[in-house]
């Protein structure tokens, strides 16, 4: 996480290597060195109290340059990430495939039920039906 912040806020980095160490009044006047913004605007709060939050969970301590130790990941075998059809496994029984679906309808405004009646008619007739 440190590395990572030390990419995420390299402006305030490289002002001061040790933006990490700042008090919070001094952390936030180096958010305004950087940002040219007043003092007094929110943007300035939100990137010092972002800076704060990620720095909890941080760990400066640690030999940041320490790349010799870092385990490199093979990378992702498509093959196994993407399943597959089986084709010797019997396929002739029916899926079990469920659907789900949402319609929104918006009614004109009527005192006419028969204007209702026809709507909700073609609803069932067309979109309730097994066929």
């Amino acid at each position: 996480m440190a590395e990572a912040m030390r990419i995420g806020w390299a402006d305030l980095f490289k002002r001061n290597e040790f933006a990490n160490d700042l008090s919070d009044d001094k952390l936030k006047n180096l958010v305004v060195e950087v940002t040219g913004r007043d003092r007094s605007d929110s943007t300035v709060t939100a990137i010092a109290g972002s800076f704060k939050a990620c720095k909890q969970l941080a760990d400066f301590d640690a030999d940041q340059m320490d790349t010799a130790n870092d385990q490199k990941l093979p990378p992702l075998d498509i093959s196994r990430s993407v399943m597959k059809r089986d084709p010797s496994i019997d396929n002739h029984k029916k899926a079990d495939l469920r659907l789900a679906y949402t319609i929104n309808i918006n009614l004109p405004e009527t005192t006419s039920v028969e204007v209702y009646n026809a709507i909700f008619t073609s609803i069932k007739a067309n979109l309730l039906s097994d066929d």
